[in-house]
């Protein structure tokens, strides 16, 4: 090894990786996760959410939060057919426009959402992309909800059956 001790090596390397991280250090102890944890935050994701989804049938497209299009593509595509994600390249920017001009009236939001009989909102994430508090209670009913994402269906649209058949156990509903 001409003089040079690999434990060493590995130790500065992984010294320069602490000291260059953009991570800070406690972090990287602290909020660590492996496998599905890493990639699905229950924070901002909801394994459960799905299940419902799937159990009721709702299916086709839907309006969805910003930050949870590419997660219901992923988990639900082709049978869901999401409006928005974080792609901001897969989308013209008027889109978007559209999107947070209507959350300032809800007339024009009624107008955006016309083509959609559920929708998926996140929870711990609300914003002008998100749909927060554009779902009125008389046209729209929660039928789930926990800690990271809501599902609201129109009380007269395609899913509305799902009303009578109950929100699951665990869940809280606003």
């Amino acid at each position: 090894t001409h003089g040079i001790d690999c434990r060493a090596i590995v130790v500065t390397m992984f010294a320069g990786a602490l000291a260059l991280s953009r991570i800070p250090v406690p972090l990287l102890f602290t909020e660590f996760h492996a496998g599905r944890g890493a990639v699905e935050p229950t924070q901002f994701f909801s394994p459960q959410a799905l299940q419902f989804i799937q159990q009721k049938g709702l299916d086709g497209p839907v309006f969805n939060s910003h930050n949870l299009g590419g997660y219901l593509a992923w988990s639900l595509y082709p049978r869901v057919r999401i409006f928005q994600d974080s792609r901001l390249q897969a989308y013209p920017p008027e889109h978007f426009r559209r999107i947070i001009e209507a959350s300032a009236s809800q007339e024009a939001w009624n107008a955006v959402v016309a083509g959609v009989d559920w929708a998926v909102i996140s929870v711990s994430r609300p914003n002008q992309l998100a749909g927060t508090g554009r779902f009125p209670a008389g046209d729209w009913a929660s039928v789930y909800q926990d800690d990271a994402m809501e599902i609201v269906v129109r009380r007269k649209g395609k899913f509305s059956g799902v009303l009578s058949s109950g929100v699951p156990v665990n869940e809280t509903v606003r």
